[in-house]
């Protein structure tokens, strides 16, 4: 990862952050992500473990979008490709998919839409399908 690429990323994520105040928790977690893997210490290895180890089941939904975005940072994946918000037709919620399919290289092939709402209070398998009256 060179400079120019980790200064871009951090910026876009900062932007993004203050426009989606909802999915703060996913930038922080991506902008410490990325100066892990940039600079290789940053934070203790504690942390970095912590934040490896938490997962996509993780019922704190502010604590899930922490994780999945350190994970991203580190991965070192560009943020502009993350960006898609999506949003529950049943709820409301909007939310970034975080779960993307890669090559053999670790290129991103495509970004993957979740199976429920990531919203705990609605996890609707239906998010994505809009409410039709009854025939």
């Amino acid at each position: 990862m060179d400079k120019t690429f980790f200064e871009r990323c951090l910026k876009t994520a900062d932007v993004f952050k203050s426009l989606n105040q909802n999915q703060s928790n996913f930038y922080d977690g991506y902008i410490r992500g990325m100066r892990r893997a940039f600079h290789g210490s940053f934070g203790t290895d504690a942390e970095h473990e912590k934040y490896m180890a938490i997962s996509e089941s993780e019922p704190d939904i502010n604590r899930r979008l922490l994780g999945d975005g350190y994970k991203m940072g580190f991965a070192g994946i560009d943020i502009t490709h993350l960006m898609r918000i999506q949003t529950c037709l049943r709820c409301g919620w909007e939310f970034i998919p975080t779960r993307v399919k890669r090559d053999d290289d670790g290129k991103i092939l495509e970004i993957l839409k979740p199976k429920t709402c990531p919203n705990s209070a609605c996890n609707s398998p239906y998010w994505n399908k809009p409410r039709t009256k009854g025939v």
